[in-house]
């Protein structure tokens, strides 16, 4: 269950780093979302 829930937000956060060249506070917001998502990915990764 773990791994398929960090496996998946790993593929999340490939597929979602830079999509947009335009920038802009959406932008901004969905980058500030990826890099809690792969932070919580790593952490989870590292102590398991």
């Amino acid at each position: 269950m773990d791994r398929v829930f960090s496996e998946s937000i790993e593929t999340l956060c490939i597929s979602m780093t830079p999509f947009d060249q335009s920038g802009g506070v959406l932008f901004e917001r969905t980058m500030m979302f990826r890099d809690d998502m792969c932070g919580i990915a790593e952490l989870k990764d590292s102590t398991s």
